[in-house]
């Protein structure tokens, strides 16, 4: 029973995450500033990112680790994109 709890936690939270950061990057896209476009992409690529951790943590709570493994990539390669992006534009 607790795992179940623990479970349904987690989902709702990721979904909460996932929501802000989709309204986010809309707010960021038709926003009146076109500079912000920018923003709405590294918001998208956080979106992908803890949608991709959400997976990885599913993935191995079920025993699939080969798909545990395609998400922990695609985790890291959008971190690296993260903060490849904002190191060139606070730099």
């Amino acid at each position: 029973m607790k795992n179940n709890k623990s479970n349904k936690a987690l989902k709702i939270g990721t979904n909460i995450v996932l929501i802000l950061l989709f309204l986010g990057a809309v707010q960021m896209f038709f926003g009146e500033n076109y500079k912000n476009n920018h923003f709405g992409w590294l918001f998208l690529i956080a979106f992908w990112m803890v949608r991709s951790i959400y997976g990885f943590i599913i993935n191995l709570k079920e025993g699939n680790k080969k798909l545990a493994l395609i998400d922990l990539g695609l985790v890291i390669f959008a971190s690296y994109f993260l903060f490849s992006q904002s190191v060139k534009y606070f730099l």
